[in-house]
């Protein structure tokens, strides 16, 4: 699975900032 991949479509197809915000809190916990 390519999380970046993932990750900059969903970015991509969001505007909504409250939702880049759970993304990014997302990808810190599986990074981790």
């Amino acid at each position: 699975m390519d999380y970046k991949k993932l990750i900059i479509e969903l970015i991509n197809n969001s505007d909504d900032e409250e939702i880049l915000e759970l993304i990014y809190r997302f990808i810190k916990k599986l990074l981790d």
